[in-house]
C-alpha cells in the first residue's frame, strides 16, 4: 500500500469518526461573494434554473410586504446552495481549521427585500454525497480552491432552517470567532459544516459537490418588503 492509500485510509477512518457524531447534533452558534475577492476563488457552478411556476402569493395583513410560500417547484428562483468556508484562528493568528458551511441562501435579487424580525422560515431537507479531499489552500492570502483530489466517505441527509437571522454570504472567508461578534446569524441554514485541517502535509477536508446535492422537501414562506 503506498504513502497515498496509508494517508486517506487514515484520514477516511477519522472522517467516518467525526461524521457519526455530527449527525447526532446540531450547532445552534451562530448570502457568493467574497469580502475582497481572492485570486479565482472557489465558487460553486450555479444550479441550472428551471422554468418556475409562478410564485405562490399570499395577501399581506399590512399591506407593505408580500409572504411567497415556497415549495418544490418555486425554491430555486429565490434560493441557491453556497459554500462560506470560514477560519479558525489559534492565539498567534495563524490559520489553524477551515469550517466549510454548505448553506441555503436567498438569491441576491431577494436578499435586498428579506424581511427582517419576522415569524417566517422555511425548512429544506437535502440528501447529498459527502467525500474528503485535498485542498489548494495558501492561509496568508486566503486564496482557496478545491482539487480532483476526492475520497468518497459516505452519503447524509440533513434539515436546514431559513430565517431572517441565516448566515450570510457576507461571512466567506471571515474569521468565524469576529464574525459572530458582530453578525446575529446562527448556522441553522447550514445543512452541513465540513472542518479543513492541516494534515500529512497537505489541507484535507470534507467536501460536498452542490451540483450533487438532491432536495427531499421543503416547506414554508418567507416574507419581502414591497419596495
Amino acid at each position: 500500500m503506498n504513502i497515498r492509500k496509508e494517508r486517506y485510509l487514515a484520514v477516511l477512518l477519522f472522517a467516518l469518526l467525526v461524521l457519526s457524531g455530527c449527525a447526532a447534533r446540531r450547532e445552534m452558534v451562530p448570502d457568493n461573494l467574497p469580502p475582497s475577492a481572492p485570486e479565482a476563488p472557489y465558487t460553486a457552478a450555479p444550479d441550472a434554473a428551471p422554468v418556475e411556476p409562478a410564485p405562490t402569493v399570499r395577501s399581506a395583513d399590512s399591506g407593505n410586504y408580500e409572504e411567497v410560500l415556497i415549495n418544490a417547484d418555486n425554491w430555486r428562483q429565490f434560493f441557491e446552495i453556497v459554500e462560506l468556508p470560514m477560519t479558525v484562528k489559534n492565539s498567534f493568528g495563524e490559520i489553524d481549521e477551515i469550517k466549510q458551511y454548505y448553506c441555503v441562501v436567498l438569491r441576491d435579487e431577494y436578499a435586498q427585500r428579506m424581511r427582517y424580525h419576522a415569524g417566517w422560515s422555511v425548512k429544506f431537507t437535502f440528501t447529498f454525497p459527502i467525500d474528503i479531499e485535498t485542498l489548494d489552500f495558501k492561509p496568508d492570502a486566503f486564496q482557496y480552491f478545491h482539487t480532483d483530489d476526492h475520497l468518497f466517505a459516505t452519503e447524509a441527509t440533513r434539515d436546514a432552517v431559513f430565517d431572517w437571522n441565516a448566515l450570510g454570504k457576507d461571512a466567506w472567508g471571515q474569521e468565524r470567532d469576529v464574525y459572530l461578534l458582530t453578525h446575529s446569524a446562527d448556522f441553522q441554514n447550514a445543512f452541513f459544516q465540513g472542518t479543513a485541517s492541516y494534515a500529512y502535509d497537505v489541507w484535507q477536508g470534507f467536501y460536498i459537490n452542490i451540483d450533487q446535492i438532491r432536495l427531499e422537501s421543503v416547506s414554508g414562506s418567507v416574507q419581502f418588503n414591497q419596495w
